[in-house]
């Protein structure tokens, strides 16, 4: 049994090295390089910091779901993984387009958008899936709130020039928050503790 949740845990490393690195390179690399900053533009670019990057990413989703196979979440590691969260949202969200206005109301834009840039319709989906995790009724408020702050941040964005506002991020930042919702109703089914 131990061997056989040894082999699971290095599966789950290995697999997740291919969107570790996905995200590396369409989101750590591309965001830092913003900074123009040369020196940490040159850290960043060598291997020994992706090499840290891809086994430190492992190790933590094996951890993760090392602890949902054993039914028991750590408070600690979900507050810690939060914060983190929290800290990277409002950097990608309000720092990486400094000094960029505009504004884009095409929605149907949605297959031509999927067909040539899927890397960020997918990074716009996730970056919201944690925060479906808190939502704990699904009712027409919710929704409208969520709505809200999603039109918030782009609005944000648009007014202090800090990006585009896009009704398309709206709408894929919304399906990220279903997701997560949907995957807190599944967590909740499967009867894990946190402590």
């Amino acid at each position: 049994m131990k061997a056989k949740r040894i082999c699971v845990l290095i599966g789950i490393f290995i697999l997740t090295l291919i969107p570790n690195y996905l995200i590396y390179r369409r989101v750590i690399y591309s965001y830092l390089a913003f900074i123009r900053s040369f020196y940490l533009f040159k850290f960043i670019n060598t291997p020994y910091f992706v090499i840290a990057y891809l086994i430190l990413g492992g190790i933590y989703f094996m951890t993760v779901f090392n602890q949902l196979l054993n039914k028991k979440l750590h408070k600690n590691l979900i507050t810690r993984s939060f914060l983190f969260y929290c800290f990277i949202l409002i950097f990608i969200l309000f720092f990486k387009s400094v000094g960029i206005r505009g504004y884009e109301w095409n929605v149907f834009k949605l297959i031509e958008y999927l067909r040539y840039d899927t890397t960020a319709a997918l990074i716009n989906i996730s970056l919201f899936i944690p925060m479906g995790l808190f939502i704990k009724r699904l009712d027409v408020k919710t929704i409208l709130l969520s709505i809200a702050m999603l039109f918030g941040i782009e609005a944000i964005q648009y007014i202090f020039s800090l990006g585009i506002f896009d009704l398309l991020d709206i709408l894929l930042n919304f399906f990220g928050l279903l997701i997560g919702y949907q995957l807190r109703r599944f967590i909740k089914s499967q009867n894990i503790i946190i402590e």
